[in-house]
């Protein structure tokens, strides 16, 4: 078994093509989380502003930077967490009442940071949602399929996004993305 972990867990991804105007890369979060609640349970809510200093987002929004809340659906938001996001959320499950839950999904995902002016160009290939800069500004996010997979896309900036998918999904997607990548050289 300490064959299998001795392998950096992305090794196997072929080196990202170098393309002028966009450039992919692994990301690694801290920690990924998903938190579950009622937005009208005043506990829960506070415990989120508490421990975040954010406000729980609306659909297709954000809150945060280092920590980044995302709406993925009724009760149900997704924290990624750029750094130092694990230990800070360490007592946020008793805080927000017995009714909210926190899931570390940290595992389950793997994450793509897409930069560069070609960013809406290659999130148009990969989906049928309008992904330019005026429907999704800096601050936005959608759950969405990506490359005919379930995939959250997080707009970090004009130029900048992160797309999470499933884990098992990982080689599949950097290698659509590679190629798609190839194609708007």
């Amino acid at each position: 078994m300490t064959e299998l972990l001795a392998e950096a867990p992305d090794a196997h991804l072929s080196e990202a093509p170098k393309v002028s105007g966009l450039s992919l890369s692994v990301a690694e979060p801290d920690a990924i989380l998903v938190l579950g609640g009622e937005a009208k349970d005043k506990t829960f809510s506070k415990a989120i502003k508490s421990a975040l200093r954010v406000d729980l987002p609306d659909p297709g929004g954000q809150s945060g930077r280092q920590r980044v809340l995302i709406w993925q659906g009724f009760g149900r938001w997704l924290l990624y967490c750029h750094s130092s996001g694990a230990a800070a959320l360490a007592g946020l499950q008793k805080s927000m009442g017995p009714e909210a839950a926190v899931s570390d999904v940290s595992d389950a995902f793997f994450a793509v940071e897409i930069e560069g002016p070609l960013l809406r160009d290659l999130l148009a290939m990969g989906c049928s949602v309008d992904c330019s800069a005026g429907v999704m500004p800096s601050g936005s996010s959608a759950v969405l399929r990506f490359a005919e997979l379930p995939a959250t896309l997080i707009v970090t900036g004009r130029e900048s996004a992160i797309i999470l998918v499933e884990r098992a999904s990982k080689g599949y997607v950097w290698a659509w993305l590679s190629r798609a990548t190839g194609l708007l050289a």
